[in-house]
């Protein structure tokens, strides 16, 4: 749903959870990740994105989406009530980055100061519910992509010599209109 350079729109997200529903048993989908979002502009009970969402789960599929990138207010700060919509969605598992710092011990991780945290705009609910890792994580290269094109520091050397992305923030998108 969203193009090369990450960008969509909130309808065509709406489109693909209705096909999504509606072919859910022949196509086996029991879970959907959603790494994208944007601002909430109103309560999640009038959201067309998040009703999207909520159907999809009363439809008996897993939605997981991000938390989102705005964990940083303005002043600098760690913010709060960025929590990006459809993560908004009540039913919606909603994850937020971590910092492993490197190690293997839980004594050292961080939430990322970009992840977005609760509560939710308007309707105040507890997200995210879940922090996974999310900071500097690697993957494969699209050779050509937007990504790369746009971010050449960011392509690294596997051991291999296989480039791969490394990214400091999350996989979230952003949706317009």
């Amino acid at each position: 749903v969203l193009d090369a350079s990450g960008r969509g729109r909130t309808s065509d997200v709406i489109r693909a959870l209705e096909f999504a529903v509606a072919h859910r048993r022949r196509l086996g989908i029991d879970i959907i990740n959603l790494s994208l979002g944007h601002p909430i502009f109103e309560v999640a009970a009038t959201d067309p994105l998040v009703q999207a969402v909520e159907r999809a789960v009363q439809a008996g599929i897993i939605v997981v989406a991000s938390a989102g990138n705005y964990g940083v207010g303005a002043n600098g700060q760690v913010g709060y009530a960025g929590i990006t919509s459809p993560g908004n969605a009540p039913s919606a598992i909603t994850v937020g980055a971590f910092n492993h710092n490197g190690t293997t011990g839980r004594g050292d991780d961080r939430v990322s100061p970009y992840s977005s945290r609760g509560p939710t705009w308007y309707d105040g609910l507890a997200k995210p519910d879940v922090v996974a890792p999310g900071h500097m994580l690697r993957s494969e290269l699209a050779p050509g992509s937007a990504l790369e094109l746009s971010h050449p520091d960011l392509v690294i050397s596997g051991p291999s010599g296989k480039a791969f992305l490394q990214a400091p923030l999350t996989a979230d998108m952003t949706l317009i209109g």
